[in-house]
């Protein structure tokens, strides 16, 4: 989670092994697909750090 909202910040974030991205203010639907995309994920195999 985080208040940098721009592009670029999303593409550094994923560049750093980021594998979500969730922006400040909080869209209460965005962070709950994030969560169950993740929570899935941990269900089907490791998830990487």
């Amino acid at each position: 989670m985080t208040a940098n909202t721009f592009r670029e910040d999303m593409q550094a974030a994923g560049e750093a092994g980021m594998n979500g991205f969730v922006a400040k203010p909080i869209d209460v639907e965005l962070l709950f697909r994030e969560l169950d995309r993740v929570l899935n994920d941990m269900n089907s195999g490791p998830v990487p750090l």
